[in-house]
């Protein structure tokens, strides 16, 4: 075996059945945040984070539907904007998003499409309140690029008319951007304080919305950490739930992911969709038919947003430790695959339950991925023989998550590349003579190491914060 080394409309209110993303069974991913007590839902949209990180593509999207005007959708687009906020940041995907995913996902979004796309001259008249609705502008990538503007034009304004002081706000701009003319890429307010993450987000420049957000929360809790104060309660919104495993490429004590709403019913039962919990609620009406009038049950629905600490889910699941966090991560991308490694494991015979089983199984470390253990531990645990003869396949599903694996440690770029993306080695497993994905996995040497990189070393200052020093520490043990 030859082993190369490396180097439709949606809803107007958040949803979280989204076809992107973590491609994992939502049962059987709820279980695992449930076992880790990590998810919560709360009628505030943002209870207590200082620091506000803003999807925009997600919720642009999720509100941009018909006529409706850009001012309504700039004013729920920042809703988490709250009084005891002080930092905002509103990223959306550029031009620059990696190759690797590029083609697959405008192929899969259009096949959902059910709009015809607009033509240039409907994108180039294209005016807010006008006759084109959004979802025949999001139809084309040039259409995609004309709304977000128009949103994020309304998003200024509001910014401008509402922002109380000692706020500061950041959006990043879609389309064709660079780094070189940071004016194009960033806008942030007030305009006489610039904003701490424009020259971080210059220097680690990615295309994806969710990878700028983290530059910015990395760098937050590094900042934090280097002038002794304690690290700001962080959000993120978004309905893409493959945020749960890329923000465990980060440190931070105090983060979570707001996963848009949920509906609860007074049973304590909590629907990820607003039909489930109209049939709950219906289910219970007709039970109270039946029951004395003391005896009946209340069947109000309650909309509620859908939380997960992060930050609980690693000190749970991996102590806090870097090495079990991306030992996590790993086992993460292969229950269901992600955008850019197809579906993992699970169209091989590995179902997700059993690749979340499997998270504290410990098959990296800073020397690389250890080959013969992770092959040893699929043989021993597979649920069925899926495409078996696919080796090619399995291949290259192995090599997409070492991509996604290593895309997710938020390394510092290589000054030579465009963007901070590691690159792509589509050669890193080849069948080498094996028929089978059985046999692939039984010639696997023992003690073949893979090299795939390693999460830059977090630096913790002696004059840290107390708290925060202690998680820290936590973090770097064992790698």
């Amino acid at each position: 075996m030859a082993i190369c080394d490396p180097l439709k409309k949606i809803s107007i209110i958040y949803c979280i059945s989204h076809k992107m993303g973590w491609g994992c069974n939502a049962d059987k991913r709820d279980a695992f945040l449930s076992e880790h007590k990590s998810s919560t839902a709360t009628v505030e949209i943002n209870p207590n984070a200082t620091m506000v990180c803003i999807d925009g593509n997600a919720s642009a999207r999720s509100q941009a539907v018909g006529l409706r005007p850009a001012a309504h959708i700039a004013r729920h687009i920042l809703k988490p904007v709250t009084a005891q906020t002080t930092t905002v940041v509103v990223c959306f995907d550029n031009a620059n998003v990696p190759d690797i995913r590029r083609h697959e996902v405008h192929v899969a979004r259009q096949a959902q499409q059910k709009e015809r796309a607009a033509t240039a001259a409907e994108i180039d008249e294209f005016k807010d309140g006008a006759t084109t609705p959004w979802e025949i502008m999001f139809a084309s990538s040039a259409g995609k690029v004309k709304a977000f503007e128009t949103i994020i034009q309304a998003m200024k304004e509001d910014i401008i008319r509402t922002a109380k002081g000692g706020c500061t706000y950041l959006i990043t701009m879609p389309g064709d951007v660079s780094p070189e003319r940071a004016d194009s890429f960033i806008w942030s307010y007030p305009f006489d304080k610039p904003s701490p993450f424009a020259s971080v987000l210059c220097k680690q420049f990615y295309g994806e919305a969710e990878a700028q957000l983290a530059v910015c929360i990395k760098h937050s809790a590094q900042e934090a950490l280097a002038t002794n104060i304690p690290v700001p309660p962080t959000a993120l919104y978004t309905i893409d739930t493959d945020a749960l495993y890329q923000m465990l490429g980060l440190w931070h004590p105090r983060l979570e992911v707001v996963l848009g709403n949920v509906w609860e019913t007074p049973d304590g039962a909590v629907h990820r969709s607003l039909k489930r919990a109209q049939k709950a609620s219906r289910d219970i009406k007709a039970a109270n038919k039946k029951r004395k009038r003391d005896d009946k049950q209340d069947a109000t629905i309650e909309r509620k947003y859908r939380r997960v600490n992060i930050s609980q889910l690693a000190q749970s699941l991996c102590g806090g430790s870097a090495i079990k966090m991306a030992n996590a991560q790993w086992w993460q991308l292969l229950a269901g695959g992600c955008d850019y490694n197809l579906s993992g494991l699970s169209g091989f015979g590995w179902f997700n339950s059993t690749c979340l089983k499997l998270q504290t199984d410990l098959v990296i470390d800073k020397e690389g991925l250890h080959l013969h253990t992770f092959a040893d531990i699929l043989l021993g645990c597979r649920n069925k023989r899926c495409q078996e003869k696919e080796v090619a396949k399995f291949c290259e599903v192995l090599a997409r998550t070492v991509f996604s694996w290593r895309y997710y440690q938020w390394e510092d770029p290589d000054s030579a590349a465009a963007t901070a993306e590691p690159a792509y080695n589509s050669t890193m497993f080849t069948a080498g003579g094996a028929q089978t994905v059985t046999e692939w996995l039984r010639r696997v040497k023992p003690k073949t190491i893979i090299g795939i990189g390693w999460r830059p070393e977090l630096d913790i200052p002696t004059a840290a914060q107390s708290s925060d020093r202690v998680a820290a520490a936590a973090y770097c043990v064992g790698g």
